[in-house]
């Protein structure tokens, strides 16, 4: 787990997560425990399960779905 520094100079917990389609860095959509990354929740397809940003993906009734999943769907 990495750590940053935050204005005040105290050490606070930092875990990247990138767009598995886009690669955009993500933030972390809730924290709760935020000096435990493995409690941190980000945007993910209900579909594959991966990391997607909010343009790789679209709401639908089901849930979030990555693109990739959609063109799948089509098919």
């Amino acid at each position: 787990m990495e750590t940053k520094i935050t204005k005040s100079g105290a050490a606070s917990p930092c875990a990247i997560q990138h767009c598995y389609l886009c690669s955009t860095e993500m933030e972390a959509v809730f924290k709760d425990t935020p000096n435990d990354t493995n409690t941190w929740f980000w945007r993910e397809c209900d579909t594959c399960d991966e990391v997607v940003c909010a343009n790789c993906s679209d709401d639908h009734e089901d849930g979030i779905v990555c693109v990739e999943c959609l063109k799948e769907e089509a098919r």
